[in-house]
């Protein structure tokens, strides 16, 4: 698991602690799943989850993390499955989960969660400490925004997780009938990026204090100026938070400059798995 991704990485081909990465060409085949190491029944992951529950996937956290990786608090979607004590999964209802996942998944939380830290186990009481924002500014519209927050962070987050067949619950449950995204590593950047802005706008952060935030990501950084020579991240960050500031000012909504717009990227010739 990684963020906005339950293909991370695989079991086929593994040798000794070191797991094969997922590659790029994998992660846009909507069919490919990676391979686990343990198996659960199904009957016990069925009756683990109890009466009533009818969605096709889990959503959950890393367990095992450290406050020096690149990212310390690890979250997303995954399709319906056991789960052992590294990755700690609930049962989850698309609506307000999409929100949470925004949120969680945001470079604010996970500053937080680098602050509550003290080990390598993110367990359920230091998860409970986090400042999350509630439900009900998810369904508020911000002055930045023309619509209720929720509606403007669905589209973005499922082109992020919905690149293979097994999340088309989560997709349809979200009023999303098409068929999965293609994996597009730059324009996955940018919509990470224009996620993370807002977050920070929802949090309250002025711009001295997301750039003081995003410079304490050292890993992220370092990765970022091994690979582009400068910190990209950091760079589409401001600038799309800049932006948002600049709609709050004017009175004008926020609009992106991501084309197509989140939501309406590639995808796939068919959503039904052959």
């Amino acid at each position: 698991m990684n963020l906005y991704d339950h293909r991370f990485a695989t079991y086929e081909s593994a040798t000794g602690m070191s797991l094969p990465a997922v590659t790029d060409a994998q992660h846009d085949d909507p069919s490919y799943e990676p391979l686990p190491r343990y198996w659960v029944a199904e009957e016990e992951v069925e009756a683990a989850l109890g009466d009533g529950w009818d969605s096709d996937h889990l959503f959950g956290w890393r367990w095992i993390t450290a406050s020096t990786n690149e990212r310390t608090f690890v979250s997303g979607f995954f399709p319906q499955g056991g789960a052992g004590n590294s990755y700690v999964a609930v049962r989850s209802e698309p609506g307000t989960a999409i929100a949470l996942q925004s949120a969680w998944s945001s470079l604010m939380l996970d500053f937080l969660a680098r602050q509550k830290l003290s080990g390598s186990n993110m367990a359920y009481f230091i998860v409970k400490q986090f400042a999350c924002p509630p439900p009900s500014v998810f369904d508020a519209t911000p002055d930045w925004l023309d619509q209720p927050l929720s509606r403007w962070l669905t589209p973005r987050v499922l082109e992020l997780t919905y690149t293979t067949h097994s999340l088309a619950g989560l997709a349809h449950g979200s009023g999303d009938d098409g068929a999965p995204f293609h994996w597009v590593p730059e324009r996955r950047q940018q919509i990470r990026a224009e996620l993370d802005a807002a977050m920070f706008h929802v949090f309250g952060l002025d711009r001295d204090e997301v750039e003081h935030v995003l410079g304490t990501f050292t890993v992220m950084n370092k990765y970022d100026m091994a690979e582009y020579g400068d910190l990209r991240t950091t760079s589409l960050v401001l600038m799309y938070y800049d932006r948002m500031a600049a709609a709050s000012q004017s009175g004008e909504p926020y609009a992106t400059t991501i084309e197509p717009a989140p939501g309406h990227g590639p995808r796939h010739d068919s959503a039904v798995q052959q």
